[in-house]
C-alpha cells in the first residue's frame, strides 16, 4: 500500500496520475462519510443500517488498491455501494433525511465523464449509470408517497436534522469536487491542444502557423502606428550533411540545441519560431530598437 501511494504521488503531474490521485482522495472522502454515518446509526440504534455501513467501510478499505490499478472497476463498485446505501437509507428513515440527494452527486460523478471521454465503451457505461440514477430518483419519489411505506426507524427532530444537513453537505461537496476536477481537466486539455497547435513539437518554438498569426498582428500594429518592425531569417548551412553523416536523430539534437540558443539569446518582446526544416525566424515588434535587435543577431 505504501509503495502504491509513493508511486501515485511520483506521477502526480501526469494526466493519469492526477486522475488516480483524485480517485484516491474520493475514496478517503467516502470512508470519512461512512465513519460519520456509523456514529449516527449507532446513536439512532438502527442495526440494519449499522450492518450496511460496516459492509460499506470494509468495501472501500478493500477497494483502495483499485484506485491505482483499475479505476473503471472501482467506479462501478463505488456506484453500486452508494446506490444501495441510498435506497437502504430511504427505506429505513424515509424521504426527509435526504438520502435521495446522493442521486445528484452520483449524476455529477458519472455523467460528466461522458463529455470528457472519447471511448465508446466508457460513454455507454456513463449513460447507463446516469439513466439508472435518474430512474431510481423518480421511481422512489413516486413510489414512496403512493405506497405509504412504514419506515423502520422514525427519527426525532434532532436526528432527522443531523442526517438532513449531513446528506446535503456531503452531496454538495461531492458535486463541487467533481465539477472542479472535470473543469480543470478540460482546461488542461484545451491548453495542451492549444500549445500543440501553436508550438513546434521538436524545438518548442512557435510553429509556422503561429508565426503567421503573430506576424500579421505585429504588421497591423506597426502600420497603424506608422512604426517599423523587423524580421530575421536564420538558416543552418550544410545541415543536410549532419543528417546524411550522423542520422536524423543527431540532426534533431542540433535543431533543439539551436532552438535553445535562440531562446536564451532573445529578449522580452522578440518572437522566435521555427519556419520549417532548418529555417528559423525571429520577429521584433516596433518597440524593439533596430540596433538592439542586430546586436542579438550578431551574438547568435
Amino acid at each position: 500500500m505504501k509503495q502504491d501511494i509513493e508511486e501515485l504521488w511520483a506521477h502526480k503531474t501526469e494526466p493519469q496520475g492526477r486522475i488516480n490521485i483524485t480517485i484516491f482522495f474520493v475514496n478517503i472522502f467516502l470512508v470519512m462519510c461512512h465513519v460519520f454515518f456509523m456514529v449516527v446509526y449507532i446513536i439512532i440504534g438502527n442495526k440494519f443500517m449499522i450492518a450496511v455501513n460496516i459492509a460499506s467501510l470494509l468495501l472501500y478499505t478493500i477497494c483502495i488498491p483499485l484506485c491505482f490499478k483499475n479505476i473503471t472497476r472501482y467506479m462501478g463498485i463505488s456506484f453500486l455501494e452508494i446506490w444501495l446505501h441510498m435506497i437502504c437509507g430511504i427505506l429505513s428513515f424515509g424521504w426527509t433525511p435526504c438520502f435521495q440527494n446522493w442521486c445528484f452527486a452520483m449524476l455529477t460523478a458519472y455523467f460528466l465523464p461522458a463529455f470528457t471521454s472519447t471511448k465508446r465503451g466508457s460513454k455507454r457505461e456513463t449513460y447507463f449509470y446516469s439513466f439508472l440514477i435518474v430512474f431510481t430518483y423518480f421511481f422512489l419519489a413516486t413510489f414512496f408517497p403512493l405506497v405509504h411505506l412504514n419506515i423502520t426507524t422514525p427519527l426525532n427532530i434532532y436526528m432527522n436534522s443531523v442526517l438532513f444537513i449531513a446528506n446535503n453537505a456531503f452531496t454538495f461537496i461531492t458535486i463541487t469536487l467533481f465539477a472542479i476536477f472535470y473543469t480543470s481537466s478540460n482546461n488542461r486539455k484545451e491548453m495542451e491542444l492549444s500549445r500543440k497547435a501553436d508550438y513546434d513539437e521538436l524545438t518548442n518554438l512557435y510553429n509556422r502557423h503561429a508565426l503567421n498569426q503573430l506576424g500579421n498582428q505585429i504588421i497591423a500594429t506597426a502600420k497603424k502606428d506608422d512604426k517599423a518592425y523587423y524580421v530575421a531569417i536564420l538558416d543552418l548551412d550544410y545541415f543536410k550533411r549532419v543528417n546524411d553523416k550522423y542520422g536524423h536523430t543527431s540532426g534533431d539534437i542540433v535543431l533543439k540545441k539551436l532552438a535553445n540558443i535562440i531562446k536564451e539569446s532573445s529578449i522580452s518582446g522578440i518572437i522566435p519560431g521555427r519556419w520549417g526544416g532548418e529555417e528559423f525566424i525571429m520577429i521584433a515588434p516596433h518597440y524593439i530598437q533596430y540596433n538592439e535587435f542586430t546586436k542579438i543577431l550578431e551574438k547568435l
